[in-house]
């Protein structure tokens, strides 16, 4: 029991720790400036038109998560954004914003 096997991975550690941090920030960044964008215009033409088409943006949160991830990673796959950091952040951000 020591921490040799973190030390000799702590090299290989660096880029998958900044990749997370960044998509981590992103998400959040954009899901808040999402957020407070919805509620400036909720707030500017009123809560009557929006309310039909609020039930979408809590739709992920309803679905089983490992079926609607697959399902969207095949859509992703049809127009070749499997894997990218672009798709990887929308997915998050569909969790992130609700």
């Amino acid at each position: 029991m020591s921490l040799e096997a973190w030390r000799r991975a702590a090299g290989a550690l660096a880029e998958p720790l900044r990749n997370s941090l960044d998509l981590a920030l992103a998400a959040a960044a954009i899901a808040v400036a999402a957020a407070v964008a919805c509620l400036e215009l909720e707030d500017r033409i009123g809560t009557a038109t929006g309310r039909r088409g609020e039930w979408i943006l809590f739709l992920p949160l309803f679905a089983p998560e490992m079926g609607f991830l697959f399902g969207l990673d095949v859509a992703a796959s049809g127009v070749g954004m499997t894997g990218s950091f672009a798709a990887v952040l929308w997915f998050h951000l569909l969790f992130v914003f609700p």
